[in-house]
C-alpha cells in the first residue's frame, strides 16, 4: 500500500477543518470524525494530516523531558543493583525467591522455595548474598542464600 500523498494529506487536513475536529484530538477521535461524516482515509493519512495540522497551529505534540533529569533515572536505576550480586544464578527468576504470593497454598510456596533453594547451591556468589541479607535483616523476606527468611518488622507510617 503506497503512503498518502502531499494532497490527499492536504485534502484530509481541509475535511478535519470542515468537521471542525479539535487539533489536539486523538487518532482514535480523529477516526471516529471521519468515519461518522463518511469519509474514507486510513490511519497513516489520518496520523499525517492531524500533525499537519498541528504543526501548521503551533502545537508541538511530545514534549521531550529536559536532559538533566534523565542522569537522576540513571541513579536510582544504579542505586538499585548491588554489584556484589552481579553474576547470581537467580537473576531472571525472582518469583521463585519471592516470600508469599497472593493466595499461594503453603504447599506451592514450599515447592516454589525448594526450587529456589536449589539454584541457589550452585550460585558463585552465595557468600556476598549472605552477607547483603544480613545487612537488610528484618527488611527482606523471600529464599536468600539457599535460606528461607520469612521474618520481617513491619514498617510504622
Amino acid at each position: 500500500m503506497k503512503p498518502p500523498t502531499d494532497s490527499q494529506i492536504a485534502a484530509t487536513v481541509r475535511d478535519f477543518d470542515r468537521l471542525g475536529t479539535p487539533v489536539d484530538a486523538t487518532i482514535a477521535e480523529i477516526l471516529d470524525a471521519m468515519r461518522t461524516a463518511g469519509l474514507r482515509g486510513g490511519t497513516d493519512r489520518a496520523r499525517l494530516a492531524q500533525r499537519t495540522r498541528q504543526a501548521r497551529d503551533g502545537i508541538t505534540t511530545r514534549k521531550a523531558r529536559p536532559a538533566h533529569q534523565y542522569p537522576r533515572a540513571f541513579a536510582l536505576i544504579a542505586a538499585l543493583v548491588d554489584g556484589r550480586l552481579l553474576g547470581a544464578a537467580c537473576v531472571g527468576q525472582h518469583a521463585l525467591f519471592d516470600d508469599r504470593h497472593d493466595g499461594e497454598p503453603a504447599h506451592e510456596r514450599d515447592a516454589r522455595h525448594r526450587a529456589a533453594v536449589a539454584i541457589c547451591a550452585d550460585c558463585t556468589v552465595v557468600d556476598n548474598c549472605e552477607h547483603v541479607y544480613r545487612e537488610n535483616t528484618g527488611k527482606v523476606a523471600g529464599v536468600w542464600a539457599g535460606h528461607t527468611r520469612t521474618h520481617t518488622r513491619r514498617s510504622t507510617p
